[in-house]
């Protein structure tokens, strides 16, 4: 195997370690921020409905992962 090529190889393991481990991170995330909008409800003044800001942070993580596993992605493939 080439230097070159080698080189390749190693850049696209880390690379695929890397991933793995932000997708690992984030699902802990979104895991730990519902686990605390869950664990919040009895504070909520109207019953288990959630206030705007609230609804929107889960969504806004997984958008934000979403986004990264696209351009991942486009720079993989």
């Amino acid at each position: 195997m080439s230097s070159s090529a080698a080189l390749k190889a190693e850049a696209t393991s880390i690379m695929n370690s890397y991933d793995k481990e932000f997708i690992a991170l984030s699902g802990s995330l979104v895991n730990g921020i519902n686990t605390s909008l869950e664990s919040r409800s009895e504070w909520l003044a109207a019953g288990d409905k959630l206030s705007p800001r609230q609804a929107v942070l889960p969504s806004y993580m997984n958008s934000l992962v979403q986004l990264f596993l696209k351009t991942r992605a486009l720079k993989v493939g």
